[in-house]
Order: structure tokens, then sequence, then C-alpha cells
């Protein structure tokens, strides 16, 4: 300690310097290490006076220890972020049959040869990652800078350049196969972009750009869609501005798949479509229906949320850096964004049970494309610059953040700004009616060169407002102000469904004059089916008398199709079933329900963690470690692991429990299989939560490999990083765990994505899912149940 207080106003070499000749034993005939100790203070003086000959930094003798200080963690944070790595002395010794796991810049300083080689997260926008100017750049590629100035493209083109470089090498050494691998999105749930897929070509000759394209796209299934005459003009779209506005059912997705696979097809680059949704799920949708119809296709087009777009424009290029953000800026989850607004709540001694109030104001406020900070109470005022300042020091942004230092970024710098749009040069927004004002005003700076603009959505259908800051006069004003085609026939419903939704805009135009557009729905001749009581309202007494019916409904539907009385029409499989509910607290409710009073199988579609497999076993287990000797506990954890497939053979340990005095766990009951598996569980109450989980996680689901265990797989790392988040706020085990019960039972966004059973098993007899994840989805039958007034107002 003493040592670091003396050398704590020292620049990093010095520091380094000092350090070595303190601690480490440095002789004449240790060469390696006087050399290898040498080159690292040459690299760091080196650096120490490339930045000083920047500008960025002042490293003079005269400045004060606190400028010094700030100096060197700048200069640490740009030397992890760079490629330089030491030449080596000698190449590494490697085992003929070894499976070596590097970074590809030690695989070629150390001329590393391999038989097979395996390139992970490929979508990831590090391999192509820009350095920190034009000094380094000149430096690593030994270049003479004649122009007078270094622009974007410029820096773009050195890390091209750079990238290239480096896997031409990984090429050159290699002598059998390269692998390459993407993901979608990263471990904490963000959408990847970029990447090095790009660099890779699958066809063999010097074919130029259009043939390469050509090539990729044989084999490629043919899309086959006669279109209606209403979709028709969709498909004739060349250039422009054009509004989609279409019904439910109108066949929005394929007739906007169509257009893409178009566009694809005469040889428009796929950098240069963007298709931009709503939800995630739709982007995934979306993706995996263009590489279904070109398989060969190495590099998709740009399809992400808006949010995905902005967090593009804010890493690619080390755009970040304009705006003065930390290259390791993170994206504040909800947990600790919840957590961050009580702490400064509770600093002025307000309310805390009002921090939900205070969220959404926040939100709300940050969305807007003006703000007037004039208008702010004094109050709200002094909350929202607290949390602003604590987010810059903490080295966090939020999710709203990202759309407004996105639009800044657009507004202020020319070069970022023309990048973005001569690379967009077709724009297909989803879902337009969910947009809010930045996000309209963002993408009307992006396309605003080449001005090819589709927007397609429904105002009718425009539910998101309840939990958004949803701009629904915007949409209406593009469908006003240009091309609108008009898609009002649908071949989804009954015709008694349509007539019904018919009547209720009429009827609402009463009630509330703005809120529909006055668009009736029409059905496809010779496609609906036709039945004009396909609607039924059924009012009961107890909301047990209305679970008691729907149960019943179902198993009655369920009987008719074992006696080949009902079958669905279109695949001759047993029909789909819908309980659409308001909140996901519903359908935490009615899927215990299910399992509670009968057998059927179901899925649930909702962002309460409580539904999740993965997280309801582990759980279940923390909480057992965290209080063993209850058997009321002992008895959940069995119900909870005994209702996803585990121990079934051992489903009479819930009414042994009920009679047992002694603790469970400390008593000899050894002929359940649970308890030994309880026993082994209890000997890591001294691991860290988020380990704990990981092992249970482990234990459960990575050795299964059928049905939608195996699934879940996949979310055994993620939960345990949702679990990793709320112990660094919690601290203790008992209060993560306590926390981890109360985020059972609420939607929590965590900013780790868990992979839903319903997104991989859509051929599910019956699902329980809310009225807002419905949306798009397709039932044979629908139960709408507690549709009273304080539930959906």
């Amino acid at each position: 300690m003493n040592i670091l207080n003396e050398i704590s106003a020292l620049k990093l070499s010095e520091q380094l310097y000092t350090l070595a000749d303190t601690y480490i034993e440095l002789k004449l005939e240790n060469k390696d290490i006087l050399y290898k100790i040498n080159q690292l203070l040459k690299q760091v003086r080196d650096f120490e006076e490339i930045f000083a000959s920047r500008g960025l930094e002042k490293l003079s003798p005269s400045e004060d220890a606190d400028t010094i200080v700030v100096s060197n963690r700048e200069l640490i944070l740009q030397l992890e972020n760079t490629i330089i790595s030491e030449n080596p002395l000698s190449g590494a010794n490697v085992d003929e049959d070894a499976v070596i796991v590097s970074t590809a810049q030690k695989l070629i300083d150390n001329g590393i040869v391999s038989k097979h080689t395996f390139l992970l997260d490929t979508t990831s926008s590090n391999w192509t990652k820009q350095d920190i100017g034009p000094l380094y750049n000149a430096w690593v590629f030994q270049k003479s800078w004649k122009k007078r100035t270094f622009e974007l493209e410029d820096n773009i083109n050195c890390a091209l350049d750079k990238t290239a470089r480096i896997i031409r090498k990984i090429y050159l050494l290699n002598e059998g196969k390269i692998y390459i691998y993407s993901s979608i999105y990263d471990f904490l749930g963000v959408e990847n972009f970029k990447g090095i897929n790009h660099f890779f070509k699958e066809n063999n000759g010097d074919n130029t750009d259009k043939e390469t394209l050509k090539a990729q796209n044989t084999g490629k299934k043919e899309f086959k869609i006669i279109p209606r005459p209403d979709q028709a003009p969709v498909l004739e779209y060349k250039q422009g501005k054009m509004a989609v506005s279409a019904v439910a059912g109108a066949g929005k997705t394929t007739i906007m798949l169509a257009l893409i696979l178009k566009l694809l097809d005469e040889n428009v680059p796929p950098e240069n479509i963007f298709v931009l949704t709503f939800m995630e799920s739709a982007a995934r949708n979306f993706k995996e229906r263009i590489k279904e119809n070109f398989p060969n296709l190495v590099e998709l087009p740009h399809i992400s949320t808006i949010h995905g777009l902005a967090l593009r424009i804010l890493r690619e290029n080390n755009n970040h850096t304009k705006l003065n953000l930390d290259v390791d800026f993170e994206i504040l989850d909800e947990i600790k964004r919840l957590q961050i607004i009580k702490d400064i709540m509770s600093s002025f001694g307000l309310d805390l049970s009002k921090a939900d109030l205070y969220d959404r104001a926040i939100s709300a406020y940050k969305n807007q494309k003006h703000q007037n900070p004039d208008k702010l109470s004094p109050l709200f005022s002094k909350i929202f610059e607290t949390y602003k300042t604590t987010l810059l020091s903490s080295n966090y942004i939020d999710y709203d953040d990202l759309l407004a230092l996105s639009l800044t970024l657009l507004r202020n710098d020319k070069g970022v700004r023309e990048y973005y749009q001569n690379l967009m040069k077709y724009v297909i927004e989803d879902e337009a009616q969910d947009s809010s004002e930045i996000q309209q005003e963002l993408i009307k700076i992006l396309t605003a060169k080449n001005e090819n603009l589709i927007r397609c959505g429904d105002v009718n259908q425009a539910i998101t407002t309840t939990f958004s800051n949803a701009d629904v006069k915007g949409f209406k004003r593009f469908i006003s102000e240009n091309l609108n085609v008009k898609m009002d026939y649908s071949n989804r419903n009954a015709t008694g469904i349509i007539d019904f939704s018919n009547k209720l805009i009429k009827y609402a135009e009463n009630m509330a004059p703005d809120a529909f557009l006055p668009v009736e729905t029409k059905p496809v001749p010779g496609k609906n089916i036709e039945d004009i009581n396909s609607v039924e309202k059924l009012i009961f007494e107890k909301e047990k008398d209305e679970k008691d019916f729907i149960l019943n409904k179902i198993k009655e539907i369920y009987a008719k199709c074992q006696t080949n009385e009902l079958l669905n029409d279109v695949s001759g499989q047993t029909p789909s079933v819908a309980i659409l509910l308001r909140s996901n607290k519903g359908v935490l409710d009615w899927s215990n329900f299910l399992s509670e009073n009968s057998t059927l199988e179901f899925t649930t579609n909702s962002e309460t963690l409580g539904l999740n497999p993965v997280y309801r076993v582990v759980l279940a287990i923390l909480n057992f470690i965290n209080n063993p000797l209850n058997n009321n506990i002992v008895r959940n954890c069995a119900k909870t692991l005994i209702e996803l497939g585990f121990y079934r053979e051992d489903i009479e340990i819930l009414n042994f429990l009920d009679t047992l005095k002694e603790p469970f766990i400390v008593g000899n009951n050894e002929y359940f299989g649970i308890f030994w598996d309880l026993k082994y569980f209890i000997q890591m109450w001294n691991l860290p939560v988020y380990e704990v989980a990981y092992k249970v996680g482990e234990f459960y689901f990575t050795g299964d490999t059928k049905g939608h265990l195996c699934l879940n797989k996949v979310n055994v790392p993620l939960v345990s990083g949702i679990i990793s988040k709320v112990y660094n706020v919690n601290k203790t085990f008992e209060d993560t765990v306590k926390k981890l019960n109360d985020m059972a039972a609420k939607a929590n966004r965590t900013g780790i994505k868990l992979i839903s059973n319903a997104e991989s098993t859509a051929d599910a007899a019956i699902r329980i899912l809310t009225l807002h994840k419905s949306k798009g989805d397709e039932f044979d039958y629908v139960f709408i149940p507690e549709m009273y007034t304080d539930n959906l107002t």
C-alpha cells in the first residue's frame, strides 16, 4: 500500500517500472524476463507519447496527481481494447492432436497451423472493432498518411483492411476446413450485427459481385405467393414512401416477406435492406424465413428491433466516442434501473411504492422528440437529473438512451449521418402503429437521402400504448401524406368474428372518436369459415365458475378429437386452443389452475420469470437451501419438480410431507429419490448463489435430450446471469432469494432474453398468453376470461 501511494502521481510506464524494480528479481542471466518487461515498458511509453502528441492527454511533469490518474485510466482502457500483441520470442509448442482455444491474433503471432478451424461468434462486432485512430492505423499498416483529414470512411476502411488481413492469415494457417458459427444474440440478449460473415463467399470462382450474389441464391426454395388484388401493389413497389395499412389477418407479414425476397432476387445487396420490427420474435421470424428461402445467403439483411438498430449505430465504427461514452458502456437492465430509481427516491424521502410511476415517467420524458425541462415539476426535475448523473458516473445507458443518443449522434455528426443514409437504401418498418415520436424521427433522418421507406401496420391494432410511448397519430399522418396500400381483406377468421369486429369499431366511434380508423374488414370469397355464431359471450357469478367452464370446454373439445368428431380442417391435427389474459399475473394464475386441476399439457408465453422451467427449478432449490428445515418449502420444491417432469415416481412425497412432524431432510427418507438430490444441493450453501443456480440448471436440464427440456439447456447460463445481476444488487444469499421470489410473480425485463417454450412449440395444443403476446398468432379456439372493467382499464 505504501508503494501504491508513492507511485499514484506517476505516469503508467513509471508505475510499471517501479513495481517491476521492487518485486521482480531482475538478473542479467534472466534475459527473457528482462526483454519482456522492457518491451512492455517501451510499448506503454510509446502509447503515452502518442496520446500526448494527439493532444488527448497532458502528461507533463507539472500535472497534478488527479490528472495523471485520469490519464492512466484512459490509457489502460485504450490498451485493453486494441489488438496490440508483442511478437513472441519463439513459436508455441503445440501437440499434434491438441485442441487450441485462442484469439485470432495469437494464432497468427504463434504461426499455429490447424487441420480444422472453428471461428465462433462471427456476427459479433468485436471481430471488426475499430482502433484508436489514424496514428494507430498508420503504425499497424506502415502507411504514410497523405490526406489532410481522417474521416469516418477512412476509419472503417482501415478496420476492414485489418480484419481482412487477419482472416487471410487464418486461412493460410489452415490445412483443412474453416467452420464459421454465428448467433442472433450475444450472452446478454443484445442483437448482434456486422461481424465477419460477409468476408466468406460460398463459391470457388472469380465471379463478380453480381455473379457471386446469384451463386448464393442458387438452390433457393421457390417462395410462391399469388397476391390478392389488395396485396398486389406491395409487390409492385419500386421506390419512394409507401404506407401499408392492413387489417388483422390480411397477410401483412407474408407480403412483407415476399417484398424482401423480391428485392434480394433483384440483386439488391442484403446490407442495403433494413427491416425494423417491434418485437424480437418478429425479427427472428423474418430471419428464419429468409434463410429458409435463401439457404446459401451468407449475409442477411439487417433485421432487428429499432432498439437493436440504435445500438448498432452507437457501437459501430467507435461512434460512441463521439458522445463521450466509454468503450465498455453497459445497457442498464430493468432490475438495476428500478433499484437506482428507488435509491434516488429514498434519498429524497419519497414513498418507494411509487417507484414504478417514476420509472414510467422518466421513460416517457426521454421518448419525447423535443424535451422541455422548463415544464417539469421541481421534484421530478431533481430526480431525473440525479438519475442521469448516476448512469453517467456508472458507465450505464438505459433502453431509452439507445434511441435518444443515436438520434443526437445522427443530428450532430454529418459523417455518421451520411454513412447510414448511404447504407440504408430500403427501410421496411413492421408494426408502424407502435412507433414512438423519437423512433419516427430516427427513421426520418436515416431515410432522408434515398427516401425508400415502407411503413406497415394497423392503427386499429395499436395495443402497445398501454405500456409504451407509441405515437399512433404519427402513423396516421404518414398514411394520409403518402401512397397508401389498403389491405382490408382477411381470411383468418370465421365470418361471425369479422362481423363482430366491424360492429365493435362502429360502436367505438361514439365512445372514443379518434381511437379507430373506420376500416371495415372483408372476408375473402370462398376462404373464410361461414359461421355467424363464432363469437359467444357468457357471464359468470364467480371467477372459479369461469375457470371450471373453460377447463371443461377444452376437455370437451379434446374428447371430440379423440373420437375423430373434431379436427383442425387444415392440418388434420388437434385444434389449437388459446387462453388470453390481460396481464402476466393472469397467465401465472391460469397456468397454476390448469396444473392443479388437470393433466392437460400446455405452454405459456409470458415475460413472467416464474413461468420459465429453468427459473422455476432453480428458484425451488434455492428456496430449499435458504430454509432446508421447513417442510412446507420442501413440499413446494418437490411439487414444482414433479410438475416439470422430475421425480414422478415420488408423487406420494406430497402427502407424506403433509403428515411429517420432523424436518424431511434430517430424517431417514432415503427411499425418496429427491431426498438424495436435496442432500447434494444443501452442501452448496456456501457457494455464490449464481454458481448454485448454474449447477442446479446443469443437474436437471443439461443431460436431457427429450422435448422442451432439451431447449432449456440454453436457458441455464442465462438464468444464472439474471441471478448474478440480482446478487450484485442484494449482496446476500437470503436477500437475493427473497428478490427472486418477488420477481417470479412479476414481468421483469432483465436485459437477458430467455428462450420461450412457446416459441419452439408453435403447434402446442393449448397456449396461455397475454393479449399483447397473442398479436399475430392464429388459433382454432380462443377463450378470453376476466373481461371485467377493473381488469381491462
